[in-house]
């Protein structure tokens, strides 16, 4: 009796999850270990100098795992492709119709800011600053250069976990069953945060929501077929959000229920709900 070994790139691609946990833990690396070569390798360095650099090497690492390494050494998530085939798998191509694309990332990214400063007035003492996303970058706020960090996550989140994970999960599960996976995993991945610098509450929070947010990215990729709009709504709130989200919060039960409203459940329902009729008038007969 012969056993047959399943090739591992073959086996990734039929476990779907195990494949999405090591696209994670990839991720992570290529995500922060630029960060600490920064640090070996410049030392005391001016604060410009050094997000600059982070940005530009993130940038560059994450490029090449997400355009080489993963398309052509783990061959994910379709098998041996051409860059182009890849692209097109991961739908990122084509990018028309543009102008339903750009109105639905734009759509999506108001909804946020919306909802954001309706919890930043109700749950706290919020402040207007636009020094928050125009001012002089500086260690406790990033300024103007959120505009140029938020491209980050804006391309190469939405390439791994829309494009890449959930691209695989949909070959094993149903769609709902894969956006909820999807969601959890993007929640998650957001723990690594804490060995940046960031507190656990607030890594805690932003776990809460971003898996909350991210079952409203996948399916936005899902139905529209299309990884242009989630780039274009997850690169502007990452760039715009903390103009709303500049509160000192409250200290009781409402902050918590005025979270669960306008942070988790008002934008997951309005996101789909726009999203059906938009596209439900897109496939009807004119």
């Amino acid at each position: 009796m012969v056993i047959k070994l399943e090739q591992p790139k073959k086996f990734l691609i039929t476990h779907s999850v195990l494949a999405s946990l090591i696209l994670l833990g990839l991720y992570w690396l290529f995500a922060f270990s630029p960060r600490i070569l920064v640090v070996i390798l410049f030392g005391s360095i001016s604060f410009i100098l050094f997000i600059w650099i982070v940005f530009l090497m993130v940038f560059g690492f994450l490029a090449i795992l997400w355009l080489v390494i993963v398309p052509r050494g783990l061959k994910l998530p379709n098998g041996k492709e051409s860059l182009k085939e890849y692209a097109e798998s991961i739908h990122i191509t084509p990018f028309n119709p543009w102008k339903r694309n750009l109105f639905l990332g734009i759509l999506f990214a108001a909804i946020i800011w919306t909802c954001t400063l309706l919890f930043s007035l109700l749950a706290g003492e919020y402040t207007f600053d636009l020094n928050v996303i125009f001012g002089f970058p500086e260690e406790n706020n990033m300024g103007i250069f959120l505009f140029i960090s938020s491209l980050t996550p804006g391309i190469w989140e939405e390439i791994a976990f829309r494009g890449v994970i959930l691209t695989l999960l949909l070959k094993k599960y149903s769609e709902k069953k894969a956006i909820i996976i999807d969601g959890i995993i993007f929640g998650f991945a957001h723990v690594v945060n804490i060995f940046a610098g960031q507190d656990i509450g607030t890594t805690i929070i932003q776990m809460i929501y971003a898996t909350f947010w991210g079952f409203a990215f996948a399916y936005m990729y899902i139905k529209t077929e299309s990884l242009i709009p989630c780039i274009i709504a997850h690169y502007l709130i990452d760039a715009f959000n903390p103009l709303f989200f500049n509160v000192i919060l409250g200290q009781n039960i409402l902050v918590l229920i005025y979270f669960v409203i306008f942070i988790l459940i008002l934008p997951l329902f309005l996101t789909i709900g726009l999203i059906k009729i938009i596209m439900k008038r897109e496939t009807e007969p004119k």
